[in-house]
């Protein structure tokens, strides 16, 4: 009781998050042979797991921060008359680049954005 080789639940969730995070302290480890095999199947399908869900959300706050960031511009941009700086260049911009998303496999490269910036 009380050595650092028992396994509880908070032991074994710590253990699971650092796998799948691939931070791996290494103050843990699994000792059987079948645990070992467990680790990296489990690894490999969390790692996939996790990598995935942290692009989710990286897209999902560009897309906030973004909007966000052109509402920022016509507030402090404004043009004289009409629309602002920020909401005349999303509106030109926008068609282009889902036009160009559309056309290739969801992502820009460098072509596309000279392509949008020379129209």
């Amino acid at each position: 009781s009380g050595s650092s080789d028992e396994w509880n639940l908070l032991n074994g969730q710590f253990y699971a998050t650092t796998l799948v995070t691939t931070i791996g302290y290494g103050n843990m480890a699994n000792k059987t042979t079948g645990g070992r095999w467990f680790a990296v199947f489990y690894s490999f399908i969390g790692i996939v797991v996790v990598g995935s869900s942290v692009i989710a959300i990286g897209i999902h706050m560009l897309r906030i921060f973004g909007t966000l960031g052109f509402l920022l511009l016509d507030i402090f941009l404004p043009i004289e008359y009409g629309d602002g700086q920020a909401a005349v260049l999303m509106k030109k911009v926008q068609p282009m680049v889902e036009e160009c998303a559309q056309r290739h496999s969801g992502t820009l490269d460098v072509f596309d954005i000279r392509t949008i910036l020379n129209q």
